[in-house]
């Protein structure tokens, strides 16, 4: 036997990673096979915040400002006006809330939604927009009483809608359905033109994108074509049409005017022609300030005479950019579409397009086909994540990898997070709710499985489980106290992340930098790393699988006190990477005395640390070192101590 020599000190950094995917003497003493409620901060390894119940007034009670209504959400979403009003919005599949600051309040702004996927939310110049993918879009913004439907999105045809994004000031809307034309004019004129159509009155064109007027979300430049069969300022319509506001908007008559030209733009209208009045029940019509030109005997055959066919729209709508466009391929289906860099990424389920802005009125974007005929797209739309600062996208992909996509090469496996496919993608499948959330407080992507959340770390490029399987969650500013006007002052210097869980609503335990709690809701969740196993021949741990050791203590570095927990340290041995493990120390540490007594012969060892009980307290770990001694065994395997 040699001399007994303390290791060097082994660091979170040193390896770091966590990796269930390798069997446990791949993973070694430098990583994890299991780490739970803990996440790197800096060189070590930190006990994970918990959580409080939301209560952003303090001088209220606590009451139902958590909202509490045991029912699961599936968005929270923070609503800003351009003047710094804001509000926070939280749904249910069926109900949508605000949060009320002055009053502590949720209240609900919309009911009587189908549930779909999971609600998605972007918002546009103090709009906020939300789709569940079954019912048609809706809009909020802070001063409204309730959420309004999408209205000129029906109008223009739109049944509903798969996914939402903004790109650029535009609200990008793709994988539609439309109504068949002849169902249209019935369905606006009926009791119910804004809910669901029936599926036999749609057609789906799922490779189809449209995009609304720029940063105007709620303005799609719906036209109405009549023929007048004489001069008029009466001009029928074939529905309602929210677009015409009496004393309001101002309207193009294509083929109106003098000489077959455009109604308005003269001297005298050169903003368009006013409309003055208009009937909601049938005949549907809307009354002009001025009526169409005057029939005069023509005095070149194509001089446009009565009966003529009109084309009406808003004034402004003449050089709308809202148009939209049939990413046809292969016609492979749209999945989702998100933001990276200055592109739009469209992902399809057998292919990428990429979308870029050009600034041109008649064909504002340029489409691409990034990547053709790839399987290694996302699997749930909802999970997609953009990794630091427009870095890449990360997303579990099909085969139960995760890929990243940078917007150029064909999508890769990523290594760090290959590592944790075993264990994420246990057990679920394609129609489980599976998403995903940035949290910036922490640098982290959260993958959200049914069970637990994988946390991937942007910073220092590891992965994490917290146990525990958030329902939604956001990043959001405390609003400010009212005014004397009766008005929030805009946000405060409090970036919060919220979420929630089971209809109540948390705040995560880390304010601006500041460690609340890393209890949840007052339960000490616990926490433990698991390291694997190490044949403690070289200097950190590893290699020598020929030999036996003596291993006669080991030292735990802290980086913080540790005596108000109850942390227990488990020490394991085995004389092969397979072989069941043997109990070397279970020892329940109660001071802050990091030095374990072993005294014990083995090839291999694993240890565990295991937060327990104890106090709402920061634990940091900073790393171990072993004191052993090589046996020149030439691998005869005895179990001693």
């Amino acid at each position: 036997m040699g001399p007994a020599k303390p290791t060097p000190l082994i660091t979170p950094s040193d390896g770091g990673r966590w990796m269930p995917q390798s069997s446990s003497d791949t993973v070694g003493i430098l990583n994890y096979v299991e780490k739970v409620n803990f996440r790197r901060d800096g060189d070590v390894e930190a006990r994970r915040e918990g959580w409080v119940k939301f209560k952003p007034n303090d001088t209220l009670p606590l009451g139902t400002q958590h909202l509490n209504i045991g029912t699961k959400l599936t968005l929270m979403a923070e609503n800003i006006r351009p003047n710094g009003d804001r509000c926070i919005v939280a749904a249910t599949p069926t109900t949508i809330y605000r949060f009320t600051y002055a009053t502590g309040l949720w209240t609900e702004i919309g009911t009587g939604f189908t549930p779909g996927s999971r609600w998605q939310s972007t918002s546009i110049d103090g709009y906020l927009i939300m789709n569940n993918g079954v019912d048609l879009p809706i809009s909020y913004r802070v001063e409204d009483p309730a959420v309004q439907p999408l209205k000129e999105l029906r109008e223009v045809g739109v049944a509903k809608v798969k996914w939402i994004v903004e790109y650029n000031g535009f609200l990008v809307c793709l994988n539609i359905t439309t109504i068949i034309q002849t169902h249209l004019a019935t369905i606006l004129s009926g009791p119910n033109p804004y809910g669901i159509v029936p599926v036999e009155q749609t057609n789906t064109i799922s490779y189809r994108v449209i995009w609304s007027e720029f940063g105007k979300p709620l303005n799609w430049a719906p036209a109405v074509t009549a023929v007048l069969n004489n001069p008029t300022n009466v001009i029928p319509l074939p529905y309602p049409m929210s677009a015409f506001l009496p004393g309001v908007t101002r309207v193009a008559v294509i083929n109106g005017g003098e000489d077959g030209g455009t109604l308005g733009g003269d001297e005298a209208h050169p903003n368009g022609i006013l409309v003055t009045n208009k009937t909601n029940t049938a005949p549907f019509t809307i009354t002009l300030e001025v009526p169409t030109a005057p029939e005069v005997p023509p005095t070149d055959p194509t001089f446009p005479t009565y009966p003529r066919t009109v084309t009406v729209m808003r004034w402004e709508d003449q050089s709308t950019m809202s148009a939209y466009k049939d990413l046809q391929g292969d016609s492979s289906y749209i999945l989702c579409a998100y933001v990276l860099h200055t592109m739009l990424i469209v992902y399809r389920s057998r292919g990428i397009y990429v979308g870029r802005y050009k600034a041109d009125v008649a064909e504002p974007f340029d489409w691409k086909e990034r990547v053709e005929e790839t399987p290694n797209v996302p699997i749930w739309p909802e999970a997609v994540s953009v990794v630091g600062d427009d870095e890449y996208h990360l997303y579990p992909g099909r085969g139960n990898f995760f890929y990243a996509f940078d917007g150029v090469n064909p999508p890769a496996i990523h290594p760090v997070m290959d590592q944790t496919r075993k264990r994420f993608f246990e057990g679920i499948t394609n129609n489980s709710m599976v998403w995903t959330v940035a949290n910036p407080v922490s640098k982290e992507s959260w993958f959200v499985r049914p069970g637990f959340t994988l946390c991937y770390d942007h910073v220092h490029k590891t992965c994490s489980e917290m146990d525990a399987s958030i329902d939604a969650a956001a990043y959001v500013s405390r609003p400010r106290p009212l005014d004397a006007t009766g008005t929030s002052a805009g946000a405060s210097d409090e970036d919060w992340f919220i979420l929630s869980i089971n209809g109540v609503v948390y705040t995560y335990g880390r304010v601006n930098g500041v460690l609340t709690t890393f209890f949840r809701d007052g339960f000490n969740p616990g926490g433990r790393l698991v390291w694997g196993r190490g044949a403690l021949g070289d200097p950190r741990g590893n290699g020598d699988t020929f030999n036996e050791k003596k291993l006669r203590s080991a030292l735990l570095h802290w980086a913080s006190n540790q005596a108000p927990l109850s942390i227990r340290y488990k020490l394991f041995a085995a004389h092969d990477a397979q072989s069941t493990r043997v109990t070397c120390v279970d020892e329940v540490i109660t001071t802050d005395e990091g030095l374990i007594p072993v005294h014990y012969l083995a090839t291999y060892f694993q240890d565990e640390i295991h937060i327990e009980g104890g106090a709402d307290f920061d634990l940091r770990f900073i790393g171990r070192v072993y004191e052993r001694a090589i046996v020149r065994s030439a691998s005869v395997t005895r179990n001693h101590a």
